[in-house]
């Protein structure tokens, strides 16, 4: 089992069961099949407002989950959120995605750093065949999966949201090259995604992801 400690720069936090982090922040081989699979079987597709999802290895999937789902629970324990996994018979490579389910928006970035920490500390412990035909989370940073129709309110007018979140994260945001707020992406469950790359402590990731879901919040509660 892994400690899901960490020391990150940026601010101070914290996880819902008050424990420290220690680590460091911050890896690809795209696999799409996995996500066609998942749009087949007609899955209800998540919203921002109850929860995340985030891009992950399938090689490492298992870490996440643990013996008899030991760490998966750590982490549901320790943020006060569900995480559900899509559990498709995939290459070590290939994506596989993960969804945080949770009314508080804290809580779903606290499950984001924590998962980036297990990811992390399983690739130091892999060979170098095998980290290679991974994606680097170390080196690269956290992939959220954030609903085409979600992006424009956390890039903001001209981009200003997401660089209020990099400014006060400390964290950096990335999109596709090339990619518009409401084109390109990934398909799931009908809807498209597009990926986006949150680079930093785990400290600073934490930050970011909270406020990127604080700005959809703002303003998909005033439409309700």
């Amino acid at each position: 089992n892994f400690g899901f400690g960490e020391r990150g720069g940026g601010a101070n936090f914290q996880d819902r069961a008050g424990f420290g982090d220690r680590g460091n922040g911050v890896g690809f081989n795209e696999g799409r099949s996995n996500f066609e699979r998942h749009s087949d079987r007609g899955d209800a597709v998540p919203s921002l407002l109850d929860s995340v999802s985030i891009l992950v290895p399938g090689g490492l999937v298992s870490a996440i989950i643990g013996k008899k789902g030991d760490n998966i629970k750590t982490l549901e324990d320790r943020s006060g959120t569900r995480i559900s996994v899509l559990r498709d018979n995939v290459s070590f490579s290939a994506e596989q995605m993960i969804t945080v389910k949770g009314e508080d928006r804290g809580g779903r970035a606290v499950a984001v750093r924590l998962i980036h920490n297990v990811l992390v500390e399983t690739q130091a412990q892999l060979s170098l065949m095998e980290r290679e035909s991974v994606y680097d989370q170390a080196a690269h940073g956290t992939r959220l999966m954030i609903p085409n129709k979600d992006m424009p309110m956390i890039v903001g007018k001209k981009g200003s949201m997401i660089k209020e979140i990099e400014l006060a994260s400390g964290a950096r945001l990335m999109t596709p090259r090339g990619s518009g707020a409401n084109e390109g992406g990934i398909e799931v469950g009908g809807s498209m995604y597009t990926i986006l790359t949150v680079k930093g402590s785990p400290d600073q990731i934490q930050c970011a992801v909270e406020m990127a879901l604080d700005a959809v919040y703002k303003v998909l509660a005033l439409k309700h």
